[in-house]
């Protein structure tokens, strides 16, 4: 059912398409529903015009089975999306017990009284079923229209990111799996995870019958990102999760592609390195110039993290680099902070400042401004070391703007720091 089901997203806000919102409820609805083995076909943004809801919705129903529509269930006169529901399937707008008894629950989370006539919350079109927001207070609705042996689903949420986003983990996939329109294929997919090399070079050089081979087992997707390209295997329904892997490590292990994997799975980096490193018992630290702390950050995202990452020092100044971490006045003045010698110190003091079996340093120019010849925009130093006496450092360089050079030169120190952390 899941290679034949028509899935769409209907967005519905002026906010969006004069630019003062970004969307974000696209991309997550649609990396959600790969996962569980769906595909998002269409995604159409509307204004909040009744005329235009009422197009939009009426044209996604003639092709679509499952529907997802975000936005205009506010309490203001441009929240219209109720009733243009109520118009199109000719329903009665109506106040709603079941309306109420959510509303009053939604406001109850927040310390808040919901009072009767307060807006427009419990008035439901006449067979939608209202459904908890859990970090908001308008109600989402669902709607179910079985005609002629045929099942179509409306599932409606709130605009706002956080609001949409919890309400499709906590409400509307249990509805999907439970009817057993979606799938629960948590273990359905087989990620590979590669870096450093193209995705033209997989399929060309390192493995040409990669494709073939894996279509065997499900559908083959490749998704290059920003640091790699991942290799997406959704297997079929008579392929077992285990016997899929082992057979795809064992055709990989025979290729070039090989040395070019750093993960059998679909954790991100820092879950992994987090994960590992609680395997391992092994505990780690920062020291951050370029990076600012984005490294930090990402680690301290994942849940568990404070078992394993001690913290960190950000050392933007040089004053600093050698007040907190003794790295040497010799040392900055001549080589400079982007170099070699001054990442090897900065990770040293940070090792044994805070007494990690691993440190990271980061010292780089992320631009505008900053570059020279020697020392271009993009250049990372790059420092680790380690209580069994592994240490060193290199330079590396990268092309983008300040923002993505800036998560490049984290991502290369946290790569760094799972391969170490692989061979301790």
């Amino acid at each position: 059912m899941s290679k034949e089901l028509k899935v769409e997203l209907i967005i519905i806000g002026d906010e969006i398409l004069n630019g003062r919102v970004s969307d974000l409820n696209g991309p997550f609805l649609a990396q959600t529903l790969f996962k569980k083995g769906l595909l998002l076909n269409n995604i159409t943004i509307c204004g909040d015009s009744y005329k235009e809801i009422e197009n939009t919705i009426n044209h996604s129903i003639n092709r679509s089975q499952l529907i997802f529509i975000t936005g205009g269930l506010g309490p203001t006169e441009d929240d219209k999306t109720k009733q243009c529901l109520a118009k199109i399937f000719n329903k009665k707008l109506i106040a709603s017990e079941a309306g109420e008894k959510v509303t009053k629950e939604n406001y109850s989370r927040y310390g808040k009284e919901w009072i009767l006539g307060q807006n427009n919350y419990n008035f439901i079109p006449e067979d939608f079923v209202p459904q908890q927001n859990f970090n908001g207070l308008a109600p989402g609705l669902i709607y179910t229209i079985k005609e002629k042996g045929k099942v179509q689903k409306l599932l409606i949420a709130p605009g706002v990111p956080r609001e949409f986003q919890i309400m499709l983990e906590k409400v509307f996939l249990p509805e999907l799996i439970n009817e057993k329109i979606c799938p629960d294929l948590a273990k359905k997919q087989v990620v590979i995870k590669t870096q450093g090399i193209p995705e033209e070079q997989i399929f060309t050089e390192a493995y040409p019958s990669l494709w073939n081979d894996f279509s065997v087992y499900g559908k083959v997707s490749s998704l290059p990102q920003i640091s790699g390209v991942n290799i997406i295997v959704s297997l079929f329904d008579d392929i077992h999760y285990e016997n899929a892997l082992k057979a795809m490590q064992a055709l990989v292990a025979e290729t070039q592609l090989n040395e070019h994997v750093w993960q059998y799975g679909d954790l991100s980096l820092p879950e992994l390195i987090v994960k590992k490193c609680t395997e391992k018992s092994i505990t780690f630290s920062f020291s951050e110039s370029c990076t600012g702390g984005l490294s930090s950050s990402k680690i301290t995202n994942v849940p568990g993290s404070s078992s394993v990452f001690e913290g960190g020092f950000i050392t933007y100044s040089n004053n600093l680099k050698t007040k907190y971490l003794n790295v040497k006045d010799e040392t900055l003045k001549a080589y400079g902070a982007v170099s070699e010698q001054t990442a090897l110190e900065m990770a040293e003091g940070t090792l044994k400042s805070l007494n990690t079996d691993i440190a990271i340093s980061w010292s780089g120019i992320a631009g505008p401004g900053g570059g020279t010849l020697e020392r271009p925009i993009g250049t990372l130093a790059l420092g680790w070391a380690c209580k069994n006496g592994i240490s060193g450092s290199n330079i590396q360089q990268s092309n983008g703007t300040r923002f993505q050079l800036k998560n490049r030169f984290s991502e290369i120190g946290l790569r760094k720091l799972l391969s170490i952390i692989e061979v301790i």
